[in-house]
């Protein structure tokens, strides 16, 4: 039987930011790169997108997880995760570095919440994330993906265990706080 053709991750990526640009925009020419690599246990490279159309914040992807084979496989296959902030903050960076972290270890998926307590300032808002799709495509024959994840507060992480993820999305839509994390604003239940 043939071997299974090698992921040629240049391919990859090439045909990964053109997804990306088709739903939020034109990416910036920088790149955030960390000194340590995301495979030697440091933070992934972020790319930045600030001119989505109907989005006031920026957005922040990760661009190294497609291509960690370790990563456990969610409904959209191997994928990559994102934020969008109201005003750019180092938050961003840090939360997605926990986050892509724990995608070795956990699956996270498309109306799942996460606590994330841990790792910020007691003083901050938001508490967890609730996970939607941002974009699935196929590359190779393999599926592909990314999870945006808004902030939500320790209310709404509560009220996403009662009364599902779902119910919360059509809450924070309705009050204008999706899919930009205000990491201000006041609970939306």
């Amino acid at each position: 039987m043939p071997e299974p053709t090698a992921t040629d991750y240049r391919k990859l990526y090439r045909a990964f930011v053109p997804v990306l640009e088709r739903k939020l925009g034109r990416k910036e020419d920088s790149v955030i790169y960390p000194i340590i690599g995301f495979e030697f246990g440091g933070p992934p490279d972020l790319l930045l997108f600030r001119n989505t159309p109907g989005v006031k914040g920026t957005t922040y992807v990760t661009s190294d997880l497609l291509f960690f084979e370790r990563q456990p496989k969610n409904s959209l296959g191997r994928y990559e995760v994102a934020i969008c902030l109201a005003n750019e903050n180092k938050w961003a960076e840090h939360v997605l570095f926990k986050l892509s972290q724990a995608t070795v270890a956990e699956v996270f998926d498309v109306g799942h919440t996460a606590d994330i307590t841990a790792w910020v300032d007691k003083e901050c808002m938001a508490k967890g994330l609730l996970f939607t799709k941002l974009v699935a495509f196929t590359f190779g024959g393999q599926p592909f993906g990314v999870l945006h994840s808004v902030g939500v507060t320790r209310d709404e992480l509560d009220y996403a265990l009662q009364h599902g993820s779902d119910d919360l999305l059509r809450r924070l839509s309705a009050a204008g706080a999706f899919p930009v994390t205000d990491l201000n604003r006041a609970s939306v239940v």
